[in-house]
């Protein structure tokens, strides 16, 4: 029951953190720098969701590494929150290069698209 109030919470403080982001994406400056906002080509619009969604799950991948290196410090010589510290640094760190790899991934299917990048 624990895991399942845990997982609501934090599937609503994603939504809460991740809706302005994503009602902001959809808004693009014009390029020519007047301010005003121009139409969104699906490509654009995907590249700025993609952004933002892995620029925050980047941020809750630094959240655990640095969780991990305090269950680490303050294990003080308990065994079991040692190797417990030790697997959450090494699942954050995976956890970090996948979301680099998506990144890149996400990047090169836009630009071989529409031959522009995510800003």
């Amino acid at each position: 029951m624990k895991k399942i109030i845990i997982s609501i919470i934090f599937i609503i403080v994603l939504v809460v953190i991740l809706t302005p982001s994503l009602v902001s994406a959809i808004k693009l400056k014009d390029p020519t720098g007047a301010g005003t906002v121009s139409e969104a080509t699906v490509t654009d619009l995907i590249g700025k969701v993609a952004s933002v969604i892995v620029g925050t799950a980047g941020s809750f991948g630094l959240l655990m590494f640095t969780y991990g290196g305090f269950m680490m410090l303050s294990s003080a010589g308990n065994t079991e929150r040692l190797n417990q510290g030790k697997q959450i640094l090494i699942w954050a760190v995976i956890g970090i290069l996948a979301i680099m790899l998506s990144y890149l991934v996400i990047r090169l299917i836009i630009q071989a698209f529409s031959g522009g990048t995510i800003n």
